[in-house]
């Protein structure tokens, strides 16, 4: 664990020579922004293959054939290359068949790693056996090598610094040459190169920040945008005042607030920012002279660099602790950060055999296989039935007004409402219109009221506005089923902010009906205060139990809904 943080403190040193050059910022940052496919040496110690891959960057594992080198390989979607890691193990001999084999794997290949074949024509003080074999691949194959002009390895022991790490390309054109980084501390350097894929999928994502926004200006500017109209008549009338209505809160909300990348850094100060720059440029001087002292001077700067990280980390660490509380609820999302998986939604394979690989390809997928399995398993015809349906439908198409009583009784006000807003919670998940429940919170006296009169117009009008039937579909894994087959799946939607307040107020009024008609039923469990499906379930193990005591066997009779999202 102290090795791979040590690493993580060398990658954020990166700068911005590489495509993932703020991906490796820290650990954070790492599980937030690429993917990992790995090849872990279970042999020894050491070895092992990683290639990490930045996230908008579609791709499927591959296998790799089984040779004497370790590697891993990752194909990447729309016509893009394989990649593939490797690394051949010191005193390993590779023949030039597994070669051809490894670089088979696709139409186009790019093999990346350390060989360890040494030949001058990569810049290598002598050949070796391995390097031999490289160069007879590589004058029978047409496959090409790219190297940098700086070595890639510099040995501890003192010997001459070679060129090991090395890129091969296989039917790829367009590529930069190949460069050396020489801002890691190890005896390998980072080894750069660049070329063209049209696959990139764009997966930036910022968030928004009302940390320093001036709600009382908020509420001024919304107080001047709106305009209350309590004259909504029509179903047309009623969807054009809500798209008004949001329209001011997406408006207000962007102008009163920030977007920020969600990436945690840890600031580098700049003291040790120029002597991360001084050991850099006594490491390029080692490398050519290979002189002892220059050695020393680097290891010094090395460990001085390392304390100095230390110290600044703790410091950073112990003032961020300090500074949480549960008033501000700060405690509880690091607790929360800390102990959260990310669920990276892997290429899906659908039922015909394919893979949906792209974000595109796998949310059409996704479509498909939610609609299909959102049908009507049941077909229930029974006179009873026919005539609550026909009623529910000759309902749902008139527009003629329900009668004042009961409009009396369904009735808001703008203190409901406002006791339900001030009840929202900071931080929930908000839908497509982009308003979330802080802005709500903060919105002024005469925005309550306009709410207000849409709210009365839904119960006047007998008619749910289509704005707020719109939601966010997101696809979460069920527990313990395979990734990878999209029957894992079951899909939650994110409804707007809005629509949740109004639907909180008719859950209110539906409550009330549903006591004052005696509809509530003791064996519903769902969607019911204080109730759940897990206290059902408890209800069964104790009627079992009491059974039990009674030398009874207790039977139980289930029907499995084999096709519906919560399976």
């Amino acid at each position: 664990m102290h090795i791979f943080l040590q690493i993580r403190d060398e990658i954020k040193k990166l700068k911005q020579k590489i495509d993932f050059k703020k991906l490796l910022e820290s650990l954070k940052s790492l599980n937030d922004k690429i993917t990992l496919d790995r090849n872990n040496n279970k042999n020894t110690r050491g070895g092992g293959v990683l290639i990490a891959v930045r996230k908008g960057v579609p791709y499927t594992s591959k296998k790799t054939p089984n040779t004497s080198l370790e590697t891993a390989a990752i194909q990447l979607a729309d016509n893009g290359p394989a990649i593939v890691g490797a690394y051949n193990p010191p005193y390993n001999y590779f023949k030039v068949s597994e070669l051809s084999k490894i670089l088979a794997i696709s139409n186009k290949t790019i093999l990346a790693g350390d060989l360890n074949a040494k030949n001058t024509v990569w810049n290598c003080n002598s050949n070796e056996t391995n390097g031999i074999t490289l160069e007879k691949y590589l004058n029978s194959s047409g496959t090409s090598i790219n190297f940098p002009n700086e070595p890639t390895h510099t040995p501890l022991n003192g010997t001459n610094p070679t060129t090991i790490d090395i890129f091969l390309a296989k039917n790829i054109q367009n590529y930069t040459r190949a460069r050396t980084l020489n801002d890691l501390n190890s005896d390998h350097s980072p080894v750069c190169m660049e070329t063209t894929y049209d696959g990139l999928e764009d997966v930036s994502r910022r968030i928004t920040s009302f940390k320093n926004t001036d709600w009382t200006k908020f509420r001024s500017d919304i107080n001047r945008a709106i305009k209350i109209n309590s004259n909504i008549g029509t179903r047309e009338k009623l969807n054009s005042e809500i798209t008004k209505f949001t329209s001011i809160l997406v408006e207000m909300s962007k102008k009163h607030s920030k977007e920020v990348d969600p990436t945690f850094r840890l600031q580098i100060p700049d003291d040790i920012t120029q002597l991360m720059k001084e050991r850099n440029k006594i490491r390029k001087i080692y490398q050519r002279t290979g002189a002892s002292e220059d050695k020393n001077l680097m290891t010094k700067h090395n460990e001085e660099i390392k304390n100095r990280l230390e110290i600044h980390k703790r410091k950073f660490w112990n003032n961020k602790l300090k500074k949480l509380n549960t008033k501000d609820n700060s405690l509880w999302k690091m607790a929360k950060s800390l102990k959260k998986n990310r669920n990276e939604l892997p290429p899906l394979q659908l039922v015909n055999g394919d893979e949906a690989v792209t974000d595109k390809e796998k949310a059409e997928a996704l479509v498909s296989h939610f609609q299909s399995i959102h049908q009507d398993l049941f077909s229930i015809s029974t006179p009873e039935q026919d005539r609550i349906d026909t009623e529910v439908e000759a309902m749902l198409k008139t527009e003629s007004p329900p009668d004042n009583d009961y409009l009396d009784s369904m009735r808001t006000n703008p203190h409901e409402i406002f006791k339900i807003v001030k009840r929202l919670k900071i931080g929930k998940a908000f839908g497509e219109d982009n308003v979330q429940n802080i802005v709500l919170k903060n919105l002024p006296r005469k925005a309550i009221i306009q709410l207000n009169h849409i709210v009365n117009a839904i119960f006047k009008l007998n008619y749910f506005p289509v704005k707020f039937k719109s939601a966010v579909i997101i696809p979460i894994p069920k527990s313990g089923k395979n990734k990878m087959k999209i029957s894992s799946y079951r899909p939650i939607s994110l409804l707007s902010s809005t629509a949740k307040v109004v639907e909180k107020i008719i859950q209110i009024r539906l409550n009330k009906i549903i006591v004052k008609h005696r509809l509530d039923k003791p064996t519903q469990m769902g969607f019911k205060k204080n109730h759940s499906t897990t206290l059902q379930l408890a209800r069964i193990i104790n009627v079992i139990l009491i059974e039990f005591n009674k030398d009874k066997t207790t039977a139980m009779k289930c029907v499995s809904m084999e096709s519906t999202s919560q399976n």
